[in-house]
């Protein structure tokens, strides 16, 4: 990749959009991945997210998968947007992803919550840290 100095106006422009489209990317991959992990398993999961009382199986299984595809889409996706430090992006986009399920987990200790509540969070974060990983392997 050609160092800052040697590129031209347009190409620095372009640079620092993509900067700027990093966070938003990330988050937006997210919440799209999330949604869609929840939606595609409409037909037969979410009855549980629904009516607690039908299926616990398919709200374990609606909770894991969709905390899962939102966590590490968040980081793949910021990571893939950067120009360049895809690695760093990574990283920086998993640590600040496990500091912010931190702070739901905190919030959620001081409020009558449930299992599905702290799951969700711990099966993020832990997503987010494979997001960074994968990003890691893939990146020459």
């Amino acid at each position: 990749m050609t160092d800052w100095a040697e590129l031209s106006g347009k190409l620095k422009m372009i640079e620092v959009l993509r900067w700027i489209a990093v966070l938003p990317a990330a988050v937006l991959a997210g919440l799209a991945a999330h949604l869609l992990a929840i939606i595609g398993n409409s037909p037969g999961c979410t009855g549980g997210m629904v009516n607690p009382d039908e299926s616990v199986f398919d709200r374990f299984f609606v909770v894991l998968i969709s905390n899962i595809a939102m966590g590490a889409a968040t980081v793949i996706a910021g990571a893939k947007t950067a120009p360049r430090g895809r690695r760093a992006t990574a990283i920086v986009l998993a640590v600040l992803w496990v500091f912010i399920s931190g702070m739901v987990f905190t919030v959620l200790l001081q409020r009558p919550t449930g299992f599905w509540d702290y799951l969700a969070v711990i099966v993020g974060a832990i997503a987010a840290a494979g997001g960074a990983v994968h990003i890691h392997s893939e990146e020459p």
